[in-house]
C-alpha cells in the first residue's frame, strides 16, 4: 500500500476513534458529549487555516533528521495523555468542592455544578483540540501536496473513519475509557515510528528511538491503568449516594458500560 494512503487511513482511524471515546469521556466529566465533535472540528479547522497560510509542513525536517509528520504524531499522542491527566486532576478537585457544596442549599450546589461543567468544557476543548490539530496537519498536508490523488486519499480517509468508529464501539466493551485513550496515543507513537523508519532514512539513533520510547512509556501506562485504574474517573461516595440525576452517568467505581466498572 502507498505510504500516503496508509498514513491517511491510520490518521482518520485515530481521529474518529478519539471523537467517539471523547463523547463518553465528556459525558461523564462535563455531561455534554456532543462537545467532542465541536472540539474535533475546531482543531481540524485551525490546521486547515495553518496549512493554507504556512507552506512546507509536509516536507522533511532535515535539521532534526525526522519528518515533520512523525514529530506532529508524537506531539498529538503525548497531548492525548497529558489532556486526560489534566482533566482528571481538575475533575477530582472540582468534585471535592462540589461534595462540600452538596451539603449547602440546592441553589448553591447548582451554581457550583454549572460552573464546573462550563470550566471543564472549556478546558477540555482547549486541550483535546491540540491533538486534533496535530493529526489534522498531516492529513491536510497530504491533500495539499498530492491534489491529483485526492479521490483515493479521500477513499482511504473514509475507510479509516469507518474502521475507527467500529473499533471504538468494540474496544469500549473490553477496556475502560482511560485505557482506550492511552491505546490511541500508543497508535500515534507506533505510526510515528513507522513513518520515521520509512521516510527519514538515517536519522540519529536517539531521535529515531524517540517514538519507540514514547510507545513503551504508553504501554506501561496502559498496563498500570488496566491493573489499578489510575486514569479512570471515580465519583466520591457522598455525591454518588445522593441520588442526584446530574450524576446518573457515573458508575460506582468509574466510567463503565454494560455493567463494567
Amino acid at each position: 500500500m502507498n505510504i500516503r494512503y496508509f498514513t491517511i487511513f491510520c490518521l482518520s482511524f485515530v481521529i474518529l476513534s478519539l471523537q467517539i471515546i471523547l463523547c463518553l469521556f465528556l459525558d461523564v466529566i462535563a455531561y455534554l458529549p456532543f462537545f467532542a465533535i465541536s472540539f474535533a472540528f475546531l482543531g481540524l479547522t485551525l490546521e486547515g487555516i495553518f496549512i493554507y497560510i504556512r507552506q512546507g509542513d509536509a516536507r522533511f525536517d532535515e535539521k532534526y533528521g525526522m519528518t515533520t509528520w512523525a514529530r506532529q504524531l508524537m506531539i498529538g499522542g503525548m497531548h492525548i495523555i497529558i489532556s486526560m491527566v489534566i482533566l482528571l486532576c481538575y475533575n477530582r478537585f472540582a468534585l471535592a468542592v462540589i461534595s462540600q457544596a452538596s451539603l449547602l442549599q440546592n441553589q448553591i450546589f447548582s451554581a457550583y455544578f454549572k460552573l464546573h461543567i462550563f470550566s471543564c468544557s472549556i478546558l477540555a476543548g482547549c486541550l483535546f483540540s491540540i491533538s486534533f490539530f496535530q493529526f489534522g496537519l498531516i492529513m491536510c498536508a497530504l491533500y495539499r501536496e498530492h491534489p491529483e490523488q485526492s479521490p483515493r486519499l479521500y477513499l482511504f480517509d473514509l475507510c479509516g473513519a469507518a474502521c475507527g468508529c467500529i473499533f471504538a464501539v468494540i474496544v469500549l466493551s473490553v477496556l475502560q475509557v482511560g485505557s482506550v485513550l492511552i491505546v490511541l496515543s500508543l497508535a500515534a507513537f507506533v505510526l510515528a515510528w513507522f513513518l520515521n523508519r520509512r521516510l527519514s532514512g538515517g536519522a540519529h539513533v536517539i531521535r529515531a528511538l524517540t517514538p519507540v520510547l514514547l510507545a513503551v512509556a504508553a504501554a506501561v501506562l496502559l498496563f498500570m491503568n488496566i491493573k489499578f485504574g489510575i486514569f479512570e474517573i471515580k465519583l466520591p461516595s457522598d455525591i454518588r449516594g445522593g441520588g442526584r440525576s446530574i450524576v446518573r452517568n457515573f458508575g460506582p467505581d468509574g466510567i463503565s458500560i454494560h455493567g463494567r466498572h
